[in-house]
């Protein structure tokens, strides 16, 4: 009987904090920024620091401060910029590049460069702790050491400027297979974060559309898709984003659904979309006013 009394007691306990962290959790500011991409952003790096402080002192202290896929990954060109500048389209300008400076393939330029992510990855961190917020940077393509591969990885950082969660893309795309080396990770790697006791869920881009987050992913109150979509945002792309996120929270139960698009160019490569906030019933809560341009929006889940 006193076994019994002390474990009812336990339960009681568990459920009481339990419910008390579900009532405490905290209202979350989030700032979604469909960033444009441009040639000016390798050419001239300032430009693209300066640009994003605009952002960010724009921004609500706490908040969560989200970019797009790809936002960070061409960085990694800044040696490169006055090769870039001559050239319109990607393969003239790599070959380019490799024939000047002897890379291989792409997949080694970014391995080379990997000391200037890790420099850009910081830059980002002493942003975070100066604006006093929390910072999604887009993705970056980095060189895992541990799994001896090149992949392309988002991370989360907190206003103290530490990194609390990274994630690499699973379902890489064929330019990022064939063309950059990116390797896909596993679904089993990744897992919702919180922030404010606001449980958050990140996918990047093409992964969004495969059923094996439901179960990973569960139900949270944010699901962030970033994207970068390198097709033009017609009537078959809208029909397309429509099975990403709204899918995702639909299965799994999750309050609302975020996605953010990359847009501008750069060579010949282009992307474009419509950035929106999604309920659980599909009901579009706010959304970017263009598809090709630099835009954002704020909200609130509290």
């Amino acid at each position: 009987m006193k076994t019994l009394k002390r474990k009812t007691f336990y339960l009681l306990i568990l459920l009481f904090f339990g419910t008390c962290m579900v009532c405490y959790a905290n209202p979350l500011t989030v700032k979604a920024v469909q960033w444009e991409m441009g040639e000016q952003y390798i050419t001239d790096q300032q430009q693209f620091w300066d640009d994003v402080e605009i952002i960010l002192d724009d921004s609500t202290e706490g908040a969560l401060v989200v970019f797009p896929e790809y936002t960070s990954v061409f960085l990694a060109l800044d040696s490169y910029g006055h090769i870039i500048e001559r050239h319109d389209d990607f393969l003239s300008a790599w070959n380019e590049i490799s024939s000047v400076y002897g890379h291989a393939s792409i997949r080694e330029l970014f391995i080379k460069e990997s000391l200037y992510i890790h420099q850009m990855l910081y830059r980002w961190q002493q942003l975070a702790r100066e604006y006093r917020c929390y910072i999604i940077p887009g993705s970056f393509f980095t060189y895992d050491f541990d799994q001896k591969a090149l992949v392309n990885r988002t991370v989360v950082i907190d206003p103290s400027g530490t990194t609390i969660y990274s994630q690499d893309k699973v379902f890489c795309t064929p330019f990022e297979e064939y063309y950059c080396g990116i390797e896909g990770a596993a679904v089993e790697d990744a897992a919702p974060f919180m922030i404010n006791g606001q449980k958050i869920a990140l996918t990047l881009c093409r992964d969004t559309f495969f059923k094996q987050w439901d179960p990973q992913m569960g139900r949270v109150d944010l699901w962030i898709d970033i994207k970068a979509n390198g097709a033009a945002y017609d009537l078959t792309e809208q029909q397309r984003f429509e099975r990403g996120v709204p899918v995702r929270i639909k299965n799994t139960g999750s309050r609302y659904g975020l996605t953010l698009c990359l847009t501008g160019s750069l060579f010949d490569l282009f992307w474009e979309g419509e950035s929106s906030l999604k309920e659980t019933s599909g009901l579009k809560v706010i959304a970017s006013e263009t598809t090709r341009e630099y835009d954002h929006f704020s909200f609130v889940i509290d």
